[in-house]
């Protein structure tokens, strides 16, 4: 599965993130809303609760759940797909990431496939949009 491949390189490039993240609220009401599919009325709760437990170690966590989690499965919703996605783009654009060209170039590699996928339907499946 594509996405699988895209979880995991985006994970790997986001885990050497500098823990002081702004925004640890909106990545972990996020990854809730993935794992438990709540509403947002469940999630503005949670975030009462649970805001002091919330590090970005614990995101990195809920994210290498997320990546086993897709591996075991055949199809992946697409509310979930955009929720991490959201998330990793939150990260990349208010993060202070060490990475290394390897993982850039696994994250690049992971993300062409989705864009040729994107490209195909764009033009041949739903032409008129």
């Amino acid at each position: 599965m594509l996405l699988g491949a895209y979880y995991r390189a985006f994970t790997d490039l986001v885990r050497n993130t500098d823990s002081a993240i702004d925004g640890m609220d909106y990545i972990m009401a996020n990854l809730h809303r993935v794992d438990w599919q709540k509403t947002q009325e469940t999630i503005d709760n949670l975030k009462s609760i649970y805001r002091k437990t919330w590090t970005f170690k614990n995101a990195i966590s809920c994210l290498d759940e997320q990546v086993t989690r897709i591996n075991n499965n055949e199809y992946e919703k697409t509310f979930n797909a955009v929720l991490i996605t959201r998330i990793f783009i939150w990260i990349i654009e208010n993060g202070k990431i060490n990475f290394s060209q390897p993982q850039m170039n696994a994250a690049k590699q992971a993300l062409l496939p989705l864009w040729e996928q994107s490209c195909f339907e764009m033009r041949y499946v739903y032409p008129n949009r």
